[in-house]
């Protein structure tokens, strides 16, 4: 319910900036509306807003821009399964990565990176990525983004204490999906109450497809037949290739009840 209000905000600033603002906020605009579209599980509305702001932010030349829409992108195809094309957008977009770009903008390209890697099985990379998120965001004030990525490195890294000061960092702030993403990944090293506690703080973060890759993680019958409304959310609001996409994805077979899919 949260991000109703967001969406209709964003989408009421869409049409205004579309007939009288400037592309630089129409661009941003976009982006942000494809983030909320993320979160709710509509992929088509986020790829659909993603291609307007790529089209407009290449047709100004503002290259800061198209990388990063680069960054939505990116992260829309973590959802689908899609690493290595993720990690190609990532590619792509290697200006908002940077020194030309703002600090906000590099965490952003790191934060994507980190996850496609994790997709990818790559958790030396991953942590690679973590900690120089650490690094940029914790003097830029970025706390979130902090706290976050020490707590996923501290975990990938085997650095119990690091971990525990970030969760208690996160849980203060309030942090709730980049908390359940922490504890996602801890929780998914064989521990039911971590994932216990990731799938309350997704359910609470308000991001489906985050929710329901930490009830899939947990894999209990309950959670199953929670996890299965939010596929068919997914797959509701996903066209042509990428409702194809979703349905090959573990996660989304195991909540239908599909045979053979818990890998």
């Amino acid at each position: 319910g949260r991000l109703g209000p967001a969406l209709r905000h964003l989408g009421q600033e869409r049409s205004w900036l579309q007939r009288e603002g400037p592309p630089t906020r129409l661009v941003t605009c976009l982006c942000e509306l494809a983030q909320v579209h993320l979160r709710l599980g509509h992929l088509d509305a986020a790829a659909e807003a993603l291609r307007e702001a790529h089209r407009v932010a290449f047709a100004e030349g503002l290259g800061h821009l198209v990388a990063r829409a680069g960054i939505v992108r990116a992260r829309l195809l973590v959802v689908l399964g899609q690493a290595g094309r993720a990690a190609q957008e990532l590619e792509r977009a290697w200006l908002a990565g940077s020194a030309q770009s703002s600090v906000a903008d590099r965490c952003a390209w790191l934060e994507a990176r980190v996850e496609a890697r994790l997709l990818a099985g790559d958790r030396n990379a991953a942590s690679v990525a973590a900690g120089r998120i650490a690094a940029l965001a914790d003097p830029a004030g970025l706390s979130v983004q902090g706290a976050w990525s020490r707590g996923l490195y501290g975990l990938l890294r085997g650095d119990a204490e690091s971990l525990a000061r970030a969760v208690e960092e996160l849980q203060a702030q309030g942090a709730r999906a980049p908390l359940a993403r922490v504890l996602l990944q801890a929780g998914s090293l064989g521990d039911p109450e971590v994932l216990a506690m990731a799938i309350d703080e997704a359910r609470l973060g308000a991001d489906l497809p985050l929710l329901l890759s930490c009830l899939h993680a947990s894999g209990g019958e309950a959670e199953r037949r929670e996890a299965a409304v939010l596929a068919r959310t997914l797959l509701d609001n996903s066209s042509g290739a990428r409702r194809e996409l979703l349905v090959a994805r573990p996660s989304v077979s195991w909540a239908l009840g599909r045979l053979g899919s818990r890998g």
